[in-house]
């Protein structure tokens, strides 16, 4: 693990000992066991406790809402079957790791086009600002936090995060993985299966919306966005609106857009 992989851990579950799940709870990204797909996996690690990563297998993009969860419904789970069967194709993009390393600044812009009318970005992390003295500084690769402003406003923060495949469905159900929510709803695929949720959690005045989604190359996208206006959110953080600036439906669609899965990047770039 990096040092700056270690960085982002820890902020991730520094957010979860305030009891909230934003930005990024329980993340569990595994990257394939070779190379940066290695060290990808490490970053992302088991972090705090809402959000999680995608699919191993592909999913229709076409997306409906359903199947509503709250706190401490039970989950039926498939019983474990007697024989193993042969593993489905997981869906692979030509470097399966580099979609997902988009710098910050290319991933506000598609943010900012991709939003309502009225919303916009503010103090965008262009780089890896919290590296640690001896890690080198990136272009803040498939990570972007952001303060929102409406109508020229700051009304809270946002957080996009682009994870690789291998993850299990825990990481995008309801409850799935997430301890702590208002509310959860599952979104379900063309054949009915659950592809991705979307859930509220709220914690002393600090309303956080979240939509986890799988792709259909086998990755996922995750998009948040809050009334909190500090670096971390929880308990506490001083906050610009009674509520988060965007909507489920609104993060949503930011989430379905291809432009998150299509990020080639240029010959010899680097982090």
């Amino acid at each position: 693990m990096t040092t700056h992989h270690e960085t982002l851990v820890r902020e991730v579950l520094h957010r979860a000992t305030d009891h909230l799940t934003a930005p990024v709870p329980s993340l569990t990204a595994t990257a394939t066991v070779r190379g940066r797909r290695l060290r990808r996996r490490r970053r992302i690690g088991t972090v705090a406790g809402g959000l999680c990563a995608a699919a191993l297998v592909a999913v229709p993009l076409v997306a409906s809402v359903g199947s509503d969860s709250t706190a401490g419904t039970d989950v039926a789970t498939d019983p474990t079957p007697s024989v193993t069967p042969t593993p489905a194709a997981v869906p692979q993009l030509v470097d399966n790791d580099a979609w997902a390393s988009m710098p910050a600044a290319e991933m506000a812009a598609h943010f900012e086009r991709l939003a309502p009318d009225g919303i916009g970005l503010t103090d965008v992390r262009l780089t890896n600002e919290d590296r640690a003295p001896d890690e080198p500084e990136t272009k803040s690769p498939g990570y972007l936090v952001a303060r929102v402003t409406t109508d020229g406003t700051v009304t809270g923060s946002a957080n996009l995060i682009l994870y690789v495949t291998g993850f299990s469905d825990a990481t995008y159900t309801c409850p799935g993985n997430l301890t702590r929510f208002d509310s959860c709803t599952e979104i379900l695929g063309e054949d009915g299966q659950p592809i991705g949720r979307r859930s509220v959690t709220t914690s002393g005045g600090v309303v956080v919306h979240e939509v986890v989604e799988a792709r259909e190359n086998g990755g996922l996208v995750y998009v948040a966005a809050t009334n909190a206006t500090s670096d971390k959110w929880g308990w506490g953080s001083p906050i610009a609106a009674p509520d988060a600036p965007l909507t489920l439906d609104q993060l949503q669609a930011i989430a379905e857009d291809d432009a998150w899965i299509g990020y080639e990047p240029p010959a010899g770039s680097a982090g």
